[in-house]
Formats: C-alpha cells, structure tokens, sequence
C-alpha cells in the first residue's frame, strides 16, 4: 500500500494473484510475471522496444492501471 493509488482492496488483490513476493529475485522479475514490460525484438544491430507485452494475469493489470 505504500504506491500511490493502491487501497486496501487492490493490495488484497495483488496479494491473492501474486503470491509469495520473496519467489521474485527483484522488481524487475515481478513486473515481468505481471507482464507490464516492454516488448522487444532485436535484428542484426536493430533493436525495437514496443508496447507492453501482456503475457502476465490480465487482473493484475487491471488492478494497477485503476490504481
């Protein structure tokens, strides 16, 4: 509850849909479980950075983006 925005209602969600936060290395890792990373494709020398990937709980996305 210490993100700005996020209630009691949505911490219990998080928690409920996450889990046990300490199986994630970092921050990193838990917003890539969530699926709120960037997507990227690399060719050759090109790299491109898209929209986020969504491959995570949908509810989860949810909670946070109406926080």
């Amino acid at each position: 509850m210490t993100l700005p925005g996020v209630s009691h209602v949505v911490a219990v969600g998080l928690l409920a849909a996450i889990g046990d936060i300490e199986r994630f290395c970092d921050g990193n890792h838990a917003t890539s479980y969530l699926g709120l990373v960037p997507s990227t494709r690399q060719s050759g020398n090109k790299c491109y950075h898209g929209r986020i990937t969504k491959m995570g709980n949908p509810h989860c996305r949810l909670l946070l983006t109406q926080a």
